[in-house]
């Protein structure tokens, strides 16, 4: 008869803390990867002046850094709960944060150009018309209207509300 052998021991639980640890930086991994690459499209968009295109990804853009702010807060409100992970899934997350601040300061500054690009195009045009407004109109030595509005006559608004 053989000694009767016993069941291989099972590797203890780890903590509640380490699991949620665990699942909020796994959580904060995947939320920094949707970001960057949510950023990354946005930022060619606004690269080609797609400003458009690139508005319609605002309230997405929102929800994720929404997301990721309070992730991070989770995972970074206590010392104790980020010494609870393991080297790789440091590493793993410090390499994500790395790529989503590369990703987010792309994406600033591309918001910078399109912004600066929209507001001198804004200026170019008031400028046109406060020109075309401001052109000298009377009348010359010899009676004949000068000015770049000669005999144009300008546009009366009215609104009438049918009292008499």
């Amino acid at each position: 008869m053989l000694p009767k052998q016993k069941p291989a021991p099972t590797p203890p639980e780890p903590p509640a803390v380490t699991r949620s640890a665990t699942a909020a930086a796994g959580g904060l991994i995947e939320i920094a990867a949707r970001l960057i690459e949510l950023m990354d499209r946005e930022t060619g968009l606004l690269r080609t002046m797609k400003v458009r295109q690139a508005n319609e990804m605002f309230d997405e853009k929102t929800r994720l850094a929404q997301a990721f702010e309070e992730r991070a807060r989770s995972i970074t409100g206590d010392a104790g709960v980020f010494a609870t992970l393991s080297a790789e899934l440091k590493a793993e997350l410090q390499a994500a944060i790395r790529r989503f601040d590369k990703a987010a300061e792309a994406n600033a500054q591309a918001i910078r150009i399109a912004r600066d690009a929209n507001q001198h195009l804004l200026n170019a045009i008031v400028d046109a018309v406060a020109a075309k407004q401001t052109g000298t109109t009377g009348y010359g030595a010899t009676g004949a209207p000068t000015g770049p509005g000669r005999c144009k006559p300008k546009p009366l608004s009215l609104a009438l509300d049918g009292r008499v």
